[in-house]
């Protein structure tokens, strides 16, 4: 009988260590209202510092760049444990900011700014890069440009989202008012599309967004143009035309331009100012390797003071103590 017991033992505790070892640092998977503000563990770890990453679906830019970061900051930041949460984006993320359940959040600085609340909440990072809302229909259905879906079905994001507000205002401002507002997120929208119950959806992330390529893997698109005098007359900072090149998609011919807002990383105000410096510098230190993941990976920028007042936002001190290493603040 006590054989048993031990051999029950046993087992119960290679289960246990087996359930510590997969629940890494590949990812937390989706956000969840139960996680609470991450402090030290009372473990026998008592040192370790939680670090989520509060980004995106897997489709999205956010997400692989995030999964990158945080690998970085495990192998070169001693007594920290970073992961990633999936998350319906901009919105959730500046939400789960102000609730103390993720640490760090990517965000469009449009919705970011929204709630920023004089850096009550969280701060400002760097800038991951601009983002881009493309919109996409189907090559056989005749649609080439934003004005061409007066009258259509168009799928404007999850209501709430950061997409739906500008696919609604971008749509208004070219004169789109005869349409069928879809509030789909991406992959309802996308089989949708395909099946020609919609006329056109759009993707957001930094170009070339894998979502839009991924559709491209089943059926042939047309990248939609948007008017570049009436993003500038009907939109500010960080609101602004960009143009995507030809060749950057398949089958795209020419220069497309589309909406972008610039994107960045935003971190919790009551984070410590030496742990943020030692997150950027690690992160800062390995930008080639963020390059892998995506062109804008070693594009990461740290905002000068002059960029900072014009964005009206305050840099977390961390990255400001990092700034000033690099002489970009003094």
């Amino acid at each position: 009988m006590k054989k048993k017991v031990l051999i029950v033992i046993a087992l119960l505790t290679l289960s246990f260590t087996f359930m510590l070892i997969t629940n890494g640092c590949g990812g937390g998977g989706k956000a969840t209202g139960e996680k609470t503000s991450p402090s030290p563990s009372t473990s026998s770890q008592a040192s370790v510092q939680q670090i989520s990453f509060a980004t995106s679906q897997p489709g999205g830019v956010f997400y692989p760049l995030a999964v990158a970061m945080c690998d970085i900051l495990n192998k070169n930041v001693p007594n920290v444990r970073a992961i990633t949460e999936q998350t319906g984006g901009s919105v959730e993320n500046t939400n789960l900011l102000m609730g103390k359940k993720a640490e760090i959040g990517f965000a469009t600085d449009s919705v970011a700014l929204e709630k920023y609340e004089g850096g009550k909440y969280f701060k400002y990072g760097w800038r991951l890069f601009e983002d881009t809302l493309e919109y996409i229909a189907l090559a056989d259905s005749g649609i080439k440009s934003i004005k061409d879906l007066d009258g259509k079905k168009v799928a404007v994001g999850a209501a709430g989202s950061a997409a739906n507000k500008l696919t609604i205002d971008l749509l208004k401002a070219h004169g789109v008012k005869n349409f069928s507002p879809q509030y789909l997120e991406w992959e309802k929208s996308v089989d949708a599309l395909l099946d020609h119950l919609i006329d056109a959806t759009a993707g957001m992330g930094a170009y070339p967004i894998p979502a839009i390529q991924g559709v491209q893997a089943r059926a042939n698109i047309n990248l939609l143009q948007a008017d570049p005098e009436v993003i500038k007359a009907n939109f500010k900072a960080p609101v602004y035309p960009v143009v995507i090149p030809a060749g950057t998609y398949k089958g795209q011919d020419k220069d497309v331009t589309v909406l972008g807002i610039s994107a960045g990383a935003w971190i919790r105000s009551d984070l410590p100012e030496d742990l943020v410096y030692e997150i950027t510098k690690a992160i800062f230190s390995n930008l080639d390797y963020l390059g892998t993941v995506h062109r804008t990976g070693k594009d990461q920028h740290l905002l000068t003071p002059e960029e900072a007042q014009a964005l009206g936002v305050e840099v977390h001190p961390g990255v400001i103590k990092y700034a000033k290493e690099k002489g970009i603040w003094k």
